[in-house]
């Protein structure tokens, strides 16, 4: 009987995927910052995310551990977000007017980034799950082994 070759599995490719996409999301935020700290720690993980997508498509044990690591990074980020609501909430006064309308108006701001942040929350929950599988770990293995 003739074993088909094991290839890699469609979530990886997704990965991958959604990393470079990622990736460039956040190389474009950099560049439209100018040049500052924060543009040049989103250059630094908007190459990291791309460094990690390509070591995902070819299988790479060191792609995998820092795909857990960037998805230890998603699941602690709608905690920075929440913590942020509640530091601008404290700053309101609530004897002027104007802080209400500005109050709403970044209230609604502040709720699309939590969503986008609970989004990459779960991303994260997921490929920290599905990266600690065991046949997952195994493949990547196996692959450093064929490679080497």
């Amino acid at each position: 009987m003739h074993e088909r070759p094991v290839g890699r599995p469609i979530f990886i490719t997704i990965t991958g995927v959604l990393q470079t996409f990622l990736s460039l999301v956040l190389l474009c935020f950099a560049i439209a910052g100018g040049f500052s700290y924060i543009s040049t720690i989103y250059m630094l993980l908007a190459a990291m995310g791309l460094l990690t997508a390509a070591g995902n498509f070819r299988l790479r044990n060191w792609a995998r551990f820092s795909t857990l690591t960037f998805s230890a990074l998603f699941i602690v980020l709608p905690i920075g977000v929440v913590i942020f609501y509640i530091r601008l909430n404290n700053l309101r006064d609530p004897n002027n007017a104007a802080d209400d309308d500005l109050m709403a108006y970044l209230a609604g701001i502040l709720f699309v980034l939590m969503l986008i942040a609970l989004t990459l929350a779960a991303l994260g929950g997921f490929w920290l799950y599905y990266f600690n599988r065991r046949s997952i770990k195994q493949l990547f293995a196996n692959a450093e082994k064929e490679s080497s």
